[in-house]
């Protein structure tokens, strides 16, 4: 068997790979496992994992506009206390009430 022989049987096999590779959102590592191990890469890539499909994951919640809102509203009054408009008893007062409505 010659080189070129060897060569254009690689390739085919990679070819092979790719194709079956593609079905699973892997046609890259289909092709270079084809070349590299003929037969036994297709095994691999046709019993690997499926990258093709999406997450079944749920997205992490978004914080809610109250959150920030709430936030917000506790930083300004943590400005007017610094800024002396307002005694410390009042902010307290005020933060507790806002962190109740959460």
């Amino acid at each position: 068997m010659d080189l070129t022989t060897l060569f254009a049987a690689a390739i085919i096999f990679g070819l092979i790979g790719s194709a079956i590779g593609a079905s699973k959102g892997r046609a890259g590592a289909g092709f270079l496992f084809g070349c590299l191990l003929g037969p036994i890469g297709w095994l691999l890539i046709a019993v690997g994992p499926n990258h093709s499909e999406k997450s079944t994951v749920p997205p992490a919640p978004m914080p809610s506009a109250a959150a920030d809102s709430t936030t917000d509203r506790i930083l300004d009054l943590k400005k007017l206390h610094d800024a002396g408009a307002i005694t410390a008893a009042e902010y307290d007062e005020k933060k507790k009430a806002l962190l109740e409505r959460l």
